[in-house]
């Protein structure tokens, strides 16, 4: 045989692995939703090859001769492009903002008629809203009802956290002054504590995008103007209406140190609340200094001080407040598939309330409270679990016309939270924990102690969440919530609540939520509290949304809590695009029995 016929028949046998060895043709690109936001996990096929997105919304498929693709993902429009060879394809997908995630998102939190950002967050399905008549307490929100004494709120990362009385901490943000609202369940209480037990509200004024602001004027006025950066953000509101005039002003700054981070966080509102023959002023500031590190383990530590006060006066008293809290705390959590974090704090709080014209003497005290937690958490395909031990040692010093006392106090809080998809399409999560809610200055010592022990409520609840998605068009879940609470009060919640989202039309959406509150608990001993006492209710919501070629249609029919009674109200807003960045908007509320009407101009960056 010649060579010639020797590399013929070499050739022959070695064609195949050539051709498997030989490069498979890709096509690449990314998928978007119609804001321009990367959509992760969506699924891209051609023929019988498919490939998924990464975090990013990339993707890179390996198919050859593809002249179009199918992209699918979920609560998602399904879209067919052609593919051009060797260019890179860019899709944008129409994603369904209302099934997409159960809490209102960064864009509802913009075009909602709401200016106060409680109003904001109780759109989340199963939180009740407990407005007040009266300036003390103010609002109060709690997730599903869970320890009546409402929840912590969290501002930029600074907790408002008033031991004088508990007056509403949503008095520190002006109208439109919340960007963002999202929630941690009552599970994570052992994380932090006091307060905590009824969810914590995690509230930010910085928008994501590069600059924003608002002007509106009606039966309110308000004015907004803040910027973020790659290190640093600000904002900046003020707010008025018949009785109430709000300020603040915020920025944050982030040092980059290669692995590590240095953040510094400040904020000052002031807010004066006015109706007839009465005056209310308040004021909260606060500041954060974190470090965190992302080298092996995640570590992080930080230094939080904050305080405000108020002082006011009606026909027959004059009173006064004041409070202060810092808070010093370190943690570590490892990288592992199975996570292990400890972390450790202390807080020392102090403050006073004092009346003129009554008999209520001046009450003053000091709180001193260390902490240790620890725990683990993982997470996979089909579920996730989190379980964790706090434990708390707290010491009250302080008393009443005079008097002084010594109480101390202690609580061990376990916890576990988790969840399971059966499938793609049911989930359920799972909750079990003890939390606690301290006394009150007014609560701890207008009335003598019978001894050194401390008397706190103690909350033991136990809560589930079945829910069920199409991955298309709709959502829905049941909820139930059972808490033991014994202490300042005694007595039982339990809570039972439906959710359904559904997307009617590509730009029609329809959100609602009915939840039935059974609070049965009731002060143990005479307190010197504020505000009506709770009592069973139903809270929900009924929201429209149409969007379309830029124009936006809210619509919602609310029942929420005045006082502890039902108060149902209706309120709506429609805004359009007048020009790149800039949008005009109309709105309507009834907020506390009051009706107003707003317009105004929303600026965001292009």
């Amino acid at each position: 045989m010649s060579e010639e016929s020797v590399k013929r028949c070499l050739l022959v046998f070695a064609l195949p692995a050539l051709l498997a060895a030989a490069p498979t043709p890709l096509v690449v690109g990314s998928v978007r939703d119609q804001y321009g936001l990367p959509i992760s996990g969506a699924r891209v096929a051609a023929e019988s090859a498919s490939a998924s997105t990464d975090a990013q919304g990339t993707f890179a498929l390996r198919a050859a001769d593809v002249r179009q693709i199918t992209i699918t993902c979920a609560y998602c429009a399904p879209l067919t492009l052609a593919v051009t060879p060797d260019e890179p394809v860019v899709a944008l997908v129409r994603r369904y903002d209302s099934l997409a995630q159960e809490s209102p998102s960064d864009r509802d939190a913009a075009s909602l008629p709401y200016a106060h950002a409680e109003s904001i967050a109780a759109l989340k399905p199963f939180t009740v809203l407990e407005n007040s008549s009266h300036a003390l307490p103010g609002p109060q929100i709690s997730d599903r009802g869970a320890s009546s004494r409402g929840a912590l709120v969290s501002d930029n990362g600074i907790p408002l956290y008033d031991l004088a009385s508990n007056q509403s901490p949503f008095v520190a943000f002006p109208a439109y002054a919340a960007q963002r609202v999202s929630w941690l369940p009552p599970s994570d209480a052992f994380l932090y504590g006091d307060l905590a037990g009824g969810g914590t509200v995690l509230t930010q004024t910085h928008a994501a995008d590069a600059w924003s602001g608002v002007a509106a004027a009606g039966s309110s006025s308000a004015a907004r103007a803040g910027q973020t950066l790659d290190t640093t953000a600000w904002s900046a509101a003020a707010s008025h209406d018949e009785n109430d005039d709000r300020v603040r002003a915020d920025a944050s700054f982030r040092v980059p140190l290669g692995d590590d981070a240095f953040d510094v966080s400040a904020l000052a509102a002031r807010d004066n609340f006015a109706p007839a023959s009465q005056h209310l002023t308040t004021s909260d500031n606060g500041i954060a200094l974190t470090y965190t590190s992302m080298r092996q383990n995640r570590v992080s530590a930080s230094l939080i001080a904050d305080g405000g006060g108020y002082d006011g006066a009606t026909p027959s008293l004059d009173y006064y407040a004041k409070w202060s809290d810092v808070q010093a705390q370190a943690g570590v959590t490892t990288t592992a598939p199975i996570q292990f974090f400890l972390d450790g704090g202390a807080r020392a709080s102090s403050g006073y309330y004092w009346t003129t014209g009554t008999s209520l003497p001046l009450t003053a005290g000091t709180v001193a409270q260390t902490r240790v937690d620890v725990g683990a958490q993982t997470s996979g395909e089909r579920y996730s679990a989190r379980l964790g031990l706090g434990a708390f040692d707290l010491r009250y010093a302080g008393g009443s016309a005079g008097a002084r006392s010594v109480l101390d106090g202690g609580m061990i809080a376990p916890s576990f939270s988790g969840s399971y998809a059966f499938d793609a399409h049911w989930k359920i999560d799972v909750q079990a924990s003890e939390s606690f809610a301290l006394p009150t200055m007014l609560e701890a010592f207008v009335y003598p102690p019978e001894g050194p022990g401390l008397n706190f409520d103690r909350n033991l609840l136990f809560a589930q969440t079945l829910s069920y998605g199409d991955l298309r068009r709709f959502r829905a879940a049941v909820t139930t919530l059972s808490e033991r609470v014994s202490g300042l009060d005694t007595g039982t919640i339990h809570s039972a609540g439906v959710s359904a989202q559904w997307q009617v039309a590509p730009a029609l959406s329809l959100r609602a939520w009915l939840l039935r509150d059974n609070d049965f608990t009731e002060p143990s001993e005479t307190l010197y509290r504020f505000g009506a006492r709770p009592r069973p209710s139903t809270v929900g919501s009924y929201w429209l949304t149409y969007e379309s070629a830029g124009l936006r249609i809210d619509a919602l029919y609310r029942r929420d809590l005045l006082d502890y009674g039902a108060d149902p109200h209706f309120d709506a807003s429609i805004s359009a695009p007048i020009s790149s960045g800039l949008r005009i908007f109309g709105a309507t509320e009834r907020r506390a029995g009051a009706r107003t009407f707003t317009i105004g101009l929303r600026a965001l960056a292009p």
